[in-house]
């Protein structure tokens, strides 16, 4: 997994682009098909310790550049921090407002609870303000 984190300190804001390689591509996207909002709820607070606030989890269809593609969105908030997540087969968006490496923690934890042989091959961390 390849994983670029920007920080916009001036917007309290990180945006990371995830993306999966060679067997790890559908992984995350197919464990997350098989579960529903309150499996991920619970996985959130027992497993990451996460004292979640609100939750979504909603799953469609995204067309890009004419090409169909199967997502999930979650939106993931506690009382410090909110999370809008796109995951599809091939690559993972994340929005964050915490800094850039709170953000990279974050979106590893959350890939390692669900898909643990997934690891970061490189990374790439950039503070922008």
């Amino acid at each position: 997994m390849k994983v670029s984190v920007y920080h916009f300190t001036d917007l309290r804001r990180s945006f990371a682009i995830v993306q999966f390689e060679g067997e790890e591509v559908g992984k995350l996207l197919e464990v997350l098909n098989g579960i529903d909002v309150e499996e991920l709820d619970k996985n959130l607070r027992e497993r990451l310790g996460l004292d979640v606030v609100a939750l979504s989890l909603a799953r469609g269809e995204h067309i890009y550049r004419g090409t169909k593609l199967e997502m999930i969105y979650l939106r993931i908030e506690t009382e410090k921090t909110r999370y809008r997540i796109e995951v599809y087969d091939e690559s993972m968006d994340v929005v964050g407002d915490e800094d850039a490496l709170n953000t990279l923690d974050f979106v590893n934890s959350l890939v390692q609870l669900f898909v643990p042989n997934v690891v970061i091959r490189k990374r790439n961390l950039i503070g922008i303000g």
